[in-house]
């Protein structure tokens, strides 16, 4: 009979030991649930961030370029020794065309291929 008692509570013991170390890995587990989500949660606002400063330098290279090629004509118009009206009417033609191919988008001629950059 007191073999059986000692049977019964070294069965309780074992039960209520492993109950203990199945909630301090459910208590970890759900920490490290936590832990995951505000990483995630700060990742996305990092990447929403890097999303929003990328958009901002394209368009500031746009910008960038367009007015490059516009300096560029201006140089070319006010280096002529034609009068201003034939200067408006020749160089209006280049200077648009200029702008339009500067102005196109930069990345457009640019393919992945493998490691490599090939720009046309």
């Amino acid at each position: 009979m007191i073999s059986m008692k000692l049977s019964l509570d070294h069965a309780s013991n074992s039960k209520l030991s492993s109950a203990k170390e199945i909630d301090t890995r459910t208590r970890f587990i759900m920490d490290m649930i936590m832990q995951l989500a505000a990483e995630r949660e700060r990742v996305n606002k990092q990447l929403h961030a890097l999303r929003n400063e990328n958009k901002y330098l394209v368009e500031k290279l746009h910008d960038t370029q367009i007015a490059t090629a516009l300096d560029a004509c201006n140089d070319r118009l006010n280096n002529r020794n034609e009068d201003q009206d034939s200067n408006i009417d020749s160089s209006n033609g280049s200077c648009t065309k200029s702008s339009d191919e500067e102005g196109a988008d930069p990345l457009r001629n640019t393919f992945k291929a493998g490691a490599k950059t090939i720009r046309e």
